[in-house]
């Protein structure tokens, strides 16, 4: 034990010579806060106790989990999306026609709607009759908003939509 101690004050005589020579050092000596731990170490060598070893363990795996932190995200694949873990399909029994005493009427088919148009004033020639419909100018057999334009009267349009007929007058 007391050599560790009479290489630190060989050290320590060695360093504070070379400082009174106006050396450059570049490996300087220990500074005051390293010497008192040493000299910590020192005295728990000589008590016969090792020195800590914790804030090594901690440091050390702290270390370890950030390497293993940064492969983990590394490796994963964030361009795909997550498939969920179970399909489940709602189970739908299956009704006979005959289960109900009365008959279930057929339904009637949703009603056709038709695109807003506005017809605001109509150009009459027996030749080519034009139309004024939302501020654009239609002849017969153009669309407008998938509604085709079939034939153009004095004082009103016949249209036709997804193959329902039907007429717009002048506002």
């Amino acid at each position: 034990m007391s050599l560790v101690l009479d290489a630190l004050e060989k050290a320590q005589k060695e360093s504070q010579n070379k400082q009174t020579q106006n050396i450059p050092i570049y490996n300087a000596a220990p500074t005051e806060a390293i010497n008192k731990k040493m000299a910590l170490s020192a005295a728990a060598l000589k008590a016969g106790r090792r020195p800590s070893i914790a804030p090594k363990i901690f440091l050390y795996s702290l270390a370890f989990c950030a390497i293993i932190a940064g492969i983990v995200y590394l490796a994963n694949d964030f361009d795909t999306p997550e498939e969920p873990a179970l399909s489940i399909k709602p189970i739908v029994p299956a009704i006979p026609k005959n289960f109900l005493s009365k008959e279930i009427p057929d339904q009637k088919p949703a009603a056709v709607r038709i695109p807003s148009l506005k017809l605001t004033g109509i150009m009459w020639d027996a030749k080519d009759p034009i139309a004024i419909i939302n501020g654009k100018l239609m002849h017969q057999g153009d669309d407008i908003l998938g509604v085709k334009i079939l034939n153009i009267q004095l004082d009103k349009i016949t249209a036709g939509y997804n193959g329902k007929e039907f007429t717009l007058t002048v506002e």
